[in-house]
């Protein structure tokens, strides 16, 4: 090595296994993908990522900084748009809000999906560990607004478990899952409730969007000109 004979130093270092001054006569000849594969196969991480750097390989630096660095590995990854291993780096370092962030950005829609799904099981597992103050926040980033009110009865909060009650119920409506928002929005309020449960029964699609639109005039009218005087009354209720 001392007289730049590396050809033959690599011959020597290999009987000898010296792996470590293997990867140097490799990158010193050219071969920086040979020396990255030695520092991959024996697990050389720090060399690896410096030699990566030095000739601008961030992705494959990140690779090797995200067994010691992972921070600084998702880093290099967010800067080389791969935000699915950004993310997996962040859940490395328990940065589970960051690591949603990047698998929202993540283009490719099975590791999004992937990546999401993973952060899903450290907020169930957080659940039944009952750090529900924790899983709720988790929740609420993936954006499964049942499973928050879950976790906001369980913490008590009862001022978010009506929000949320109310916010469920008018989306359920919004889908014509009238059974459904009625269950939400019962103990909160039975007239609108009821609403929902003769919505359920109605099969007037005008009638319905007058009440999602919030037109009750116009909802009054169609139950009158139908005939619908139970339908009529609930409607009446939320107008007044």
């Amino acid at each position: 090595m001392k007289n730049k004979s590396y050809q033959k130093a690599i011959y020597c270092l290999e009987k000898a296994h010296a792996f470590k001054q293997l990867m140097v006569c490799y990158e010193k000849l050219g071969a920086t993908s040979c020396a990255i594969g030695l520092a991959e196969e024996h697990g050389y991480y720090k060399q690896g990522a410096l030699i990566c750097m030095k000739h601008h390989n961030k992705k494959k630096a990140a690779y090797f900084y995200s067994f010691t660095k992972p921070l600084y590995a998702a880093k290099l990854y967010k800067e080389c748009d791969c935000y699915y291993e950004a993310g997996i780096a962040y859940m490395k370092t328990y940065q589970f809000l960051q690591a949603i962030e990047c698998f929202y950005k993540e283009a490719d829609p099975l590791q999004k999906l992937d990546g999401l799904r993973q952060i899903e099981e450290v907020a169930i597992v957080l659940y039944l560990s009952k750090q529900y103050e924790d899983s709720l926040k988790l929740f609420e980033a993936l954006g499964d607004y049942y499973s928050v009110l879950e976790c906001a009865k369980r913490c008590k909060n009862t001022e978010l478990v009506r929000r949320l009650q109310e916010l469920i119920a008018t989306y359920e409506a919004h889908e014509n899952n009238y059974l459904t928002a009625a269950h939400y929005i019962a103990s909160l309020n039975m007239d609108r409730a009821r609403l929902y449960y003769y919505l359920d029964q109605a099969s007037n699609d005008a009638l319905k969007l007058a009440i999602d639109k919030g037109n009750y005039f116009s909802a009054l009218k169609i139950c009158f000109n139908t005939n619908n005087l139970p339908l009529a009354k609930q409607v009446a209720k939320l107008y007044a």
